[in-house]
């Protein structure tokens, strides 16, 4: 074997061994992000309507017994996360949400976040979320009227002609009433007599291409809609609400379940 073959297959086998190094790493990574079956998932829904003076947005970043589980602060309307569910851990433990004070990184200073000072809008409530069940977490109210909605999301699979729908009422509408939710492609009510921050169970409809649009009533006055209502084939969606006359418009939202 002449030196030149002896020194190709020692460099063959070296980018074997990188190679095979890497796979391992990728796959210790794709192992490492994989769904911890005996962990709760949540997603935490900004629904508040307070407007906090010399704030132009009051965002809310997220802590599991003062641990930080939001990687940014969540502004109203708004779900986090977007797409998927974030994996706390099981049991009773404490959710606080506090107002975003986040400093802006400096050089080789780091972002940072800011102590709270007298005034910060929180929230502190202890939740009990079980292992491989799924949460939604609404942070609902007015002004200090402030609170936690805590509801278990129940999904299934659901076939290719079908899709699902519920609806969270949290407009702060004074004095209190309920309201419906009306399809206009269905030409009926899909839910009726929904109390302020009341969570219904999922309604499955049938699938279609027609675009729908989806009124809120209360009584006989239609006080929002949402164009274009969410459907997907076998997907299942969370519509919402949020606002209060005077404070922050009123305005209907939907995101994904499954």
């Amino acid at each position: 074997m002449t030196k030149n073959i002896f020194y190709a297959l020692i460099a063959i086998t070296t980018i074997i061994g990188v190679i095979a190094c890497e796979k391992n790493l990728i796959d210790e990574n794709q192992e490492w992000q994989f769904t911890d079956e005996n962990a709760a998932n949540i997603k935490i829904v900004n629904t508040w309507t307070h407007v906090v003076k010399g704030v132009t947005t009051t965002r809310f970043l997220g802590f599991q017994d003062n641990n930080r589980i939001m990687g940014n602060g969540l502004a109203a309307p708004g779900v986090w996360p977007g797409t998927t569910y974030a994996q706390i851990k099981p049991g009773v433990s404490s959710i606080l949400l506090l107002q975003d004070r986040k400093i802006a990184a400096v050089g080789t200073t780091p972002a940072s976040i800011a102590a709270p000072v007298q005034g910060d809008t929180a929230i502190l409530r202890s939740v009990t979320v079980d292992a491989k069940k799924y949460y939604s977490m609404f942070l609902a109210g007015d002004s200090l009227a402030r609170d936690l909605v805590v509801v278990e999301d129940k999904l299934e699979n659901l076939d290719t002609v079908t899709y699902a729908l519920r609806f969270a009422n949290m407009v702060v509408i004074s004095p209190a009433q309920s309201v419906r939710l009306f399809s206009r492609r269905e030409g009926k009510d899909i839910f009726t007599n929904i109390a302020y921050k009341q969570v219904t169970d999922f309604v499955k409809l049938k699938y279609d291409l027609t675009i729908d649009t989806l009124d809120v009533f209360a009584g006989t006055t239609r006080l929002y809609s949402l164009n274009a209502s969410p459907k997907g084939r076998g997907k299942m969606y969370t519509v919402y609400s949020q606002g209060k006359t005077g404070v922050r418009t009123p305005t209907v939202n939907f995101y994904t379940n499954r």
